[in-house]
């Protein structure tokens, strides 16, 4: 009998429970009834490439976002207002080892316009996303030994929201695709010793895209793949520096900022060749010495990226 009392008693106290929460209105949320919260899209760190030409071009630099949990919410009016903060760059620039100064405005400018080095965006009844602009009205004004970005933090919310605590400040980036940005095809062969799963072997017709990441920089998307397709474990995003300083076919760089005792083959003519769009590198990686990984790659130009 005490044991049927006990399973009353629980019963009981998981109805008042379950109707504790029923009681909750439902234009309201456990553990945050009633916030709309306000958030940058992304917070961190954002990439805006543009073509080289002539003609104007824009692109989303960043958006905002207000996730609103009833219709009243969103009926309701809210303003942002952001800071171009020199401050949000330099503390960038300090943890990542970059070397970013703000775009002029002779190169581009935002929509909604920096006027005194606040910004503000006001959320109209209805809207829960705003875009942030930037406009480039000739690229091939770019000094390509700069690195040019914007440095934005939220230094208020009024009306309907609340910050979120995920992040209050971005980096974008702008930037102009260099001459070696594009769409390559890869072929080659790989190095797995010991392998009988398809990893080590000869390879053609890999699809991979070259980004700019400086003047004369790119770095590849995806990474080194094995022969088969599947991606290669323990190397970090490669990046290709062109020394085109000489007669070409140039000379390049290949570094990885993960593999163990990453070498460029010094035996063999790593190389971009202007005249067919070509790259041509070999580079082995390891945990141990003689190398237990290595690759022979050609990458020939495909196309431009969008």
């Amino acid at each position: 009998m005490k044991t049927i009392h006990n399973i009353k008693i629980a019963i009981g106290v998981l109805f008042i429970g379950a109707l504790a929460v029923s009681c909750v209105p439902e234009s309201e949320t456990m553990g945050g009834a009633g916030q709309t919260l306000v958030k940058l899209y992304p917070s961190g760190f954002k990439l805006i490439a543009f073509d080289a030409k002539s003609t104007s071009q824009s692109a989303e630099l960043f958006a905002i976002r207000r996730d609103v949990n009833n219709e009243e919410a969103l009926n309701s009016t809210t303003t942002v207002e952001l800071t171009l903060d020199q401050a949000v760059l330099d503390a960038y620039n300090t943890e990542n080892e970059t070397s970013f100064v703000t775009l002029p405005t002779s190169l581009g400018t935002t929509n909604p316009a920096v006027t005194g080095g606040k910004m503000t965006i006001t959320f109209a009844p209805g809207e829960f996303a705003k875009s942030v602009v930037i406009t480039c009205p000739n690229t091939n004004g770019f000094d390509f030994s700069k690195s040019y970005a914007f440095g934005f933090k939220v230094t208020s919310v009024t009306g309907t929201g609340v910050l979120t605590k995920s992040g209050d400040n971005v980096v974008a980036q702008v930037l102009v695709k260099n001459a070696f940005d594009g769409k390559y095809k890869m072929k080659g062969f790989i190095m797995r010793p010991g392998d009988t799963g398809g990893l080590e072997g000869y390879f053609k017709d890999f699809a991979h895209s070259l980004n700019t990441s400086g003047a004369k920089s790119v770095k590849m998307s995806p990474n080194q793949l094995w022969a088969n397709g599947g991606g290669v474990g323990g190397i970090g995003t490669w990046e290709i520096t062109v020394n085109d300083a000489g007669t070409p076919p140039w000379p390049i760089t290949v570094t990885d900022p993960v593999a163990v005792n990453w070498l460029m083959d010094p035996t063999y003519p790593n190389r971009y060749d202007p005249a067919t769009k070509t790259f041509y590198f070999k580079v082995n990686w390891g945990a141990t010495i003689p190398y237990i990984r290595g690759c022979t790659d050609t990458l020939v130009y495909d196309g431009p990226t969008k």
